[in-house]
């Protein structure tokens, strides 16, 4: 698909194209990214240099693409999106299964900070220590 997208890079200008993948492009690449969070970096990596690739043939790096157009990188957006997720897991405006999942941490009071999630520290078995440490918990 960006393939196709370039091939039309003398019809279009560089706003529009950019506009194109936005719509076309992202929907299709990020439709996981819940799942992408427990991907190892090498993974990452590979799926971030396919839009830096289509960037590099549109002469424009992360950054300008970022102020100028509001292209924001993968990594950034994939960050954005979980915590999102997390914010609607604190307002209770998810799946009802996931409050079950994502648990408030206990003894915190009421009346102030009360929406911390529990991170299950001292739950962690030494092998999975290599999954927690890519999850919603480590990350944030």
């Amino acid at each position: 698909m960006i393939r196709a997208l370039l091939r039309l890079r003398h019809i279009y200008s560089v706003d529009q194209l950019i506009g194109q993948y936005k719509t076309h492009i992202w929907g299709h690449k990020e439709y996981s990214s819940g799942a992408i969070i427990l991907a190892g970096p090498t993974q990452v990596r590979r799926l971030d240099k396919v839009q830096r690739w289509f960037l590099h043939e549109l002469g424009l790096t992360d950054t300008e693409a970022f102020v100028r157009y509001n292209f924001a990188p993968p990594s950034l957006r994939r960050g954005i999106g979980l915590l999102g997720f997390l914010h609607k897991r604190v307002l209770c405006l998810c799946h009802p299964a996931l409050p079950q999942a994502l648990p408030f941490a206990p003894g915190l009071s009421t009346n102030y900070h009360d929406k911390a999630l529990n991170p299950f520290s001292g739950e962690i078995l030494y092998q999975r220590r290599r999954l927690y440490d890519r999850s919603l918990y480590a990350i944030f």
